[in-house]
């Protein structure tokens, strides 16, 4: 942009005759003595330099430019440095006011607020004169933040224009005071004043807020009144309003009226809806649709689409972004590094990352969770520890991440407690996510007591914490700590899961008891059906009571599956007696993999501990394998000169062969 297109662009703007004679000045031999090559910031700053004699116009053309060139860090400084040799005027303060809204520099923005004061612009009182000088006064104290300063000066504007209702309205909506730009929205049609497309826009975002579909009906309603439904930003915050309200019938009938007018935002916005509604597979078709319209898809196109769960894969959309150039941007490279880190392939992942050139704290948390995720405590480690040398502050997400990494079985012993010192240093030990990381990471690790005191410590719990709590109890043998655990739950009204009673019913087979009444919440909870829960019931009355072919948890539960096995075995291994029903059941219960499968597993077993459940599983009575039966068990009483006997159990008027484990 050269010195001649700022000029045309004043004209156009209609801009205080001072800048139009600055601009005119400008474009003598001083003003066109520049390289066409050299950047038009420099070369703008270098036009200045070469005017000997320089008052305010010359001043303020400058500082116009610095601020529409988004160069905010030299408009301040040029105010800062002139304005006690110059009086600005007000189209100057707006400029500056602008920059310090952009750098959320609220400091210097109450000293220009002063200055206006000073200038007179704005009076003791409070009372601001000039709508011009007010309506940036609220927006840079909007983007502070500062939302009651922003409402003191426009509680104090005597005279307010759309702009000021706008710009106080959007405030309220930046800073989550949807009800109060609701208000404020009401006040502006009482005050008779004339509704923009930007008041209905801050509007549906509060709305899409608020999940308030009858009031974005309302709005709809007025757009149509307003002649505003055919502009394109209308629309598109009306799609957003209808998707985030979960009416996606009303959300594609405006995108399909605007047929005309698609571009790259309408269909993000739309497959942004359809993900948030749960609809991968529309969003997937959408996205596929782009390109047969000609549109192509835009980094927050891709940053969206990755984020989903669908068929595509992550490779796919991969190739795409490296053909449209969007691999650098963070947004994108994060978004495609946890897609990877969610189909497992952390190699992948670890590609992505050492692409992205500016890695945020986002990037380096989702590259942790990825390690984490696989069990790889050293790849967390060291990439927390790179993270650490190149400066980046972590955050509460970053030390959850590395502090499950080390709950792993790979992980030392005192790495977790070492990241546990640099969270309490760091002053995210009270958050719950570290919280829960820890009291889940002491508890793998067998340091239950460590797990007990930070349990205790944390201000606020989520589910995670109670269930690791109890689990860790359980499968340490202090069952009734974790029922204790468990009914603290229950009077704090947590709605229990199913991992929840799998802890509880594994708290019981340690116990030796069988809580009915626990078996009858998670039956009412709809829990029942899942495969862990019924095999983990199993397992808590094998413990405890005679265990019945045709019982209740044993046909819910999947017979096919291996924890069950391993499970029914492990649940006669209590209280340091070393017997161990090993029954046989027809071949056709279980598949000759898992046939299979038991053969290598008693091959393998190094010992019997009464503190664990053993990985042994059932042997067949077919005649066929005997022969095989009778070479295995030679093996084991030679390994671990254990003696098999055969004996005959009878119960319910019905036999049940069973090998009984000896150990010596």
């Amino acid at each position: 942009m050269n010195l001649r297109h700022i000029r045309t662009r004043l004209k156009e703007l209609q801009f205080p005759q001072s800048l139009k004679t600055c601009i005119a000045f400008l474009q003598t031999p001083h003003g066109l003595a520049y390289d066409p090559d050299t950047p038009p910031i420099i070369d703008a700053h270098n036009a200045f330099e070469e005017i000997l004699q320089r008052d305010q116009t010359y001043y303020n053309s400058l500082l116009f430019y610095y601020s529409r060139e988004n160069q905010n860090s030299e408009a301040i400084n040029l105010f800062l440095d002139l304005h006690r040799s110059f009086k600005f005027d007000g189209f100057s303060l707006s400029c500056v006011l602008k920059a310090c809204a952009c750098l959320c520099e609220q400091i210097v923005g109450k000293q220009i607020h002063g200055h206006c004061i000073k200038s007179g612009f704005v009076e003791d009182n409070g009372l601001v004169s000039t709508s011009f000088v007010g309506n940036s006064l609220i927006n840079m104290y909007s983007k502070c933040g500062l939302i009651r300063d922003a409402f003191d000066v426009f509680d104090g504007m005597e005279n307010k224009d759309a702009v000021s209702w706008n710009s106080m309205i959007s405030g309220f909506v930046t800073n989550g005071l949807d009800y109060e730009a609701l208000k404020l929205f009401c006040g502006m049609r009482l005050a008779n004043v004339k509704l923009t497309e930007a008041v209905f826009v801050a509007m549906l975002k509060s709305c899409t807020k608020l999940k308030e579909l009858s009031l974005a009906r309302q709005l709809h309603c007025r757009l149509l009144k307003g002649g505003f439904e055919f502009y394109r930003n209308s629309r598109i915050a009306l799609m957003v309003a209808y998707s985030k309200c979960n009416n996606m019938d009303d959300a594609l009938l405006l995108f399909t009226s605007m047929h005309e007018n698609w571009n790259v935002v309408s269909w993000t916005a739309m497959i942004t809806g359809y993900l948030q509604n749960g609809n991968a597979k529309q969003s997937a078709e959408l996205f596929c649709g782009m390109s047969r319209e000609g549109i192509r898809p835009n980094h927050f196109t891709y940053s969206v689409i990755l984020t989903a769960d669908l068929a595509i894969s992550p490779s796919q959309i991969h190739a795409q972004v490296v053909k449209t150039n969007y691999e650098n941007i963070p947004s994108v490279g994060t978004a495609l590094l946890d897609a990877y880190v969610k189909t497992g392939n952390v190699e992948e992942a670890a590609k992505v990352f050492e692409v992205i050139e500016e890695k945020d704290v986002v990037a380096w948390s989702a590259m942790l969770a990825g390690y984490a995720q696989v069990g790889d405590t050293e790849g967390a480690v060291n990439v927390f520890c790179q993270l650490a040398k190149e400066g980046v502050d972590p955050n509460e997400f970053t030390f959850s991440s590395v502090i499950n990494a080390c709950a792993g079985p790979m992980a030392a012993a005192e790495q977790g407690k070492q990241f546990h010192a640099c969270s309490i240093k760091a002053g995210f030990s009270y958050s719950l996510c570290v919280s829960s990381a820890l009291v889940t990471m002491y508890a793998k690790r067998g340091n239950i007591a460590s797990a007990n005191d930070v349990f205790k410590r944390q201000r606020e719990r989520d589910l995670v914490s109670w269930n690791s709590m109890i689990s860790g109890y359980a499968q340490h043998g202090d069952g009734k700590k974790a029922l204790a655990i468990f009914e603290e739950m229950q009077k704090e009204n947590w709605e229990l899961d199913a991992i929840t009673f799998i802890g509880v019913i594994t708290a019981c087979t340690h116990t030796g008891l069988v809580d009915e009444d626990v078996h009858a919440k998670h039956v009412a909870s709809c829990q029942a059906n899942e495969k862990l829960l019924a095999s983990s019931a199993l397992a808590a009355k094998c413990s405890h009571i005679c265990w019945s072919y045709n019982s209740e948890e044993f046909a819910l539960a999947s017979l096919k599956e291996r924890v069950l096995l391993e499970l029914v075995i492990g649940s006669y291994f209590y209280k340091k007696a070393v017997k161990a029903k090993l029954t046989a059941y027809k071949g056709d219960l279980f598949s000759d993999k898992h046939r299979l499968e038991s053969r290598q597993a008693i091959l393998n077993s190094e010992g019997t501990s009464a503190s664990s459940l053993p990985h042994q599983t059932f042997v067949s009575q077919h005649e066929e394998e005997k022969t095989s039966h009778e070479s295995i068990v030679d093996e084991k009483r030679k390994q671990l000169s254990c003696l098999w006997a055969q004996m005959q159990w009878q119960r319910k008027g019905r036999a049940r062969n069973f090998f009984w484990l000896k150990a010596v």
